[in-house]
C-alpha cells in the first residue's frame, strides 16, 4: 500500500471513530406547554369568585362573551350583533321592572340601567356605549369584574383577554 493510501484511509478511520451511534443519539427537544392567563380566583378583598367561565365566540350573526358555569345558561353575557352594530350587556336576574346596577372593573365605576329581556329566561339587558373604557377592562387578565344589583347581590367574574374579540366586532364599519 503506498503511502498515500495509508494517509486516506487513516484519516478515513479517525473520522469515524469520532462519530460514532452513541454521539449520535440525539435528545428530543422538550414538548411545548401552553399556558393561559392566569384566572383570578377572588377579589381584592378576599370574596370569592362567581363559579363559572367564559366561552367567547363569533358566527355570522357577531361575536360574544358569556359567563357562567359549564353547560348552563349565562350569568352575564356580552354580545354583538354585526349587523346593527349594538352591543348588549346581559344579566340573569328575575327582576319584572328596570334596575340599575353598578360595574366595577379597572379601577373605573359605570352604571348601567337595565330592563326585563322577555323570553323564556329572568334576564335583564341594556344597549351599552363599546366607547365606555370600562368595557376594555373586561378584556384585560387578572381584573375582576363586578356587577352588583340594587338589592346588593353581586357577580365577581374575572376579565378575560377573548371579550376584545366581542369589542372589535361592533367596532368593524
Amino acid at each position: 500500500m503506498n503511502m498515500r493510501s495509508m494517509l486516506v484511509l487513516g484519516g478515513a478511520c479517525a473520522l469515524a471513530g469520532c462519530s460514532s451511534p452513541e454521539d449520535e443519539a440525539v435528545t428530543p427537544a422538550p414538548e411545548p406547554v401552553l399556558t393561559g392567563n392566569p384566572v383570578t380566583t377572588e377579589a381584592s378583598d378576599g370574596s370569592a369568585m362567581t363559579a363559572g367561565e367564559w366561552v367567547i365566540g363569533e358566527d355570522a350573526n357577531g361575536a360574544h362573551a358569556r359567563f357562567g358555569p359549564t353547560n348552563s345558561e349565562p350569568l352575564l353575557a356580552l354580545e354583538c350583533d354585526s349587523a346593527s352594530q349594538v352591543l348588549t350587556l346581559t344579566r340573569a336576574s328575575d327582576a319584572i321592572s328596570e334596575q340599575a346596577y353598578v360595574l366595577e372593573a379597572g379601577g373605573m365605576k359605570a352604571s348601567v340601567d337595565m330592563e326585563p329581556a322577555g323570553g323564556d329566561l329572568a334576564m335583564q339587558t341594556a344597549e351599552i356605549n363599546r366607547a365606555m373604557p370600562i368595557f376594555r377592562a373586561f378584556a384585560q387578565p387578572g381584573a375582576v369584574i363586578t356587577m352588583s344589583g340594587p338589592d346588593g347581590a353581586r357577580l365577581l367574574v374575572p376579565g378575560a383577554p377573548g371579550i376584545a374579540r366581542v369589542l372589535e366586532a361592533c367596532s368593524r364599519a
